[in-house]
């Protein structure tokens, strides 16, 4: 894995407690457990993403940051991030959940794309709740 500095990229934010930290980049990614729902009522609409992520360290958090530019109006597609925070940390391989959440009117997604690197990693069905 080779880090560098947290910066946005094409235009996107990175969140505010990760500006201090770095991206960790590596060959691949391993995730599992993956589910999406959309929550209807009450208004506005909410769509939930929870997948679990197996990262080098237990410094490092899986973030998911919507992906520019969106495609397909049926397919919302999220970039994955692994963020190391400062300090010292254990060389432990571990699995850590990372969860999105977006909230509107009329969300119509069908599918959910994870991708990693520009490469997608998991498509998850997005289940409707009431």
């Amino acid at each position: 894995m080779s880090p560098k500095t947290a910066e946005p990229t094409d235009g996107g934010e990175i969140p505010s407690p990760f500006l201090q930290s770095t991206i960790v980049s590596a060959k691949g990614v391993n995730t599992k457990n993956w589910e999406a729902w959309l929550t209807i009522l009450p208004p506005p609409h909410q769509l939930h993403v929870v997948g679990d992520v197996q990262v080098g360290n237990p410094g490092v958090d899986p973030i998911l940051i919507e992906h520019e530019p969106q495609l397909d109006p049926c397919v919302l597609q999220l970039d994955l991030f692994l963020i190391q925070q400062p300090g010292i940390w254990p060389d432990i391989v571990v699995w850590k959940q990372t969860r999105y959440t977006k909230i509107g009117r009329k969300l119509g997604y069908e599918f959910v794309e994870i991708r990693y690197e520009d490469k997608p990693v998991a498509k998850i069905e997005v289940e409707k709740a009431e």
